[in-house]
């Protein structure tokens, strides 16, 4: 399932606290690959966390052994992008055991546009310092204006994040970066939202896939940027295990000391084999560090 279903199928529930989400690429990767031993080594990225998008056909069947082997692999952090159905506070309690914290969560946009009452609940239930916005479909955002728009409402749904005390982020594919009336539709989004209001996700694949530099962006907006999602970009254009594809991760982590990094997620958005993605995304980057 893409995340443009999984979106339509479960933001539904958010009344009952099941927070749906998302929309992104449809390709599915092939058996995992083991990442190559790293060539370069960084400085520690500290903390490391997976999108538990990444992990939703197992999360489905086993919510908590699922979350339990996230922990064994080592991860100390994860994103939500839906609950299943889970009381808050008792996955809260579950997480607390296991040693995971859940700092951020994606949150769609039908949600936000009625008031993100419920999902603000439970951001202070679960912990969540910041809920995401992580797709809009691009057939009804396409335009200058349209991006416009949408910087607008981001607006609006970072006051009533901040107004509950958490913040707003916005989650990029790779269609934010096509030019549309000699403007790049990302830079539209950024230059007419409030940076005390509304943080970027940066997607690592997904701007690569678009055809930039990560470090072109970070370097243009160096006070924006929040939070990445760890992926890799396979031949083909679509998502892969952190070290088999194309993002040269150590130039991104060497080239983005100016920028505010708190939280990196692991993501892979159709992986064969979910947990096995993790767990080599996982040995890779800890290889990298020095």
């Amino acid at each position: 399932m893409n995340r443009r279903r999984f979106l339509q199928t479960t933001s539904t529930s958010i009344g009952a606290l099941s927070l749906g989400l998302m929309g992104c690429a449809e390709t599915t990767e092939a058996p995992v690959e083991t990442p190559a031993t790293p060539s370069a080594v960084i400085a520690p990225l500290g903390v490391l966390g997976v999108q538990l998008y990444t992990l939703r056909s197992l999360l489905a069947d086993d919510l908590e052994g699922t979350l339990r082997q996230v922990a064994e692999i080592g991860y100390r952090q994860v994103e939500f992008a839906g609950y299943y159905d889970r009381d808050p506070q008792d996955l809260r309690a579950f997480l607390d055991d296991l040693g995971l914290a859940a700092p951020s969560a994606h949150v769609p946009l039908n949600v936000f546009e009625a008031g993100a009452g419920d999902a603000l609940e439970a951001a202070q239930v679960m912990g969540h310092q910041t809920l995401v916005l992580p797709w809009v479909d691009r057939n009804v955002y396409a335009s200058v204006a349209d991006y416009q728009r949408l910087a607008e409402q981001c607006n609006r749904f970072g006051e009533a994040c901040q107004a509950a005390g958490v913040r707003f982020a916005y989650h990029n594919h790779d269609f934010e970066f096509d030019t549309v009336e000699g403007q790049v539709l990302y830079d539209v989004l950024v230059q007419n939202t409030e940076p005390g209001l509304v943080d970027l996700e940066l997607d690592l694949c997904w701007i690569v896939a678009a055809g930039y530099d990560p470090l072109e962006y970070l370097n243009r907006y160096p006070d924006r940027f929040t939070m990445y999602h760890v992926k890799d970009l396979n031949a083909e254009g679509g998502p892969a295990t952190v070290g088999t594809g194309s993002v040269d991760f150590p130039a991104v982590f060497e080239g983005d000391e100016a920028v505010d990094i708190r939280y990196y997620y692991v993501e892979h958005d159709n992986p064969a084999d979910p947990m096995a993605s993790i767990q080599a995304s996982y040995a890779y980057l800890r290889a990298l560090e020095a």
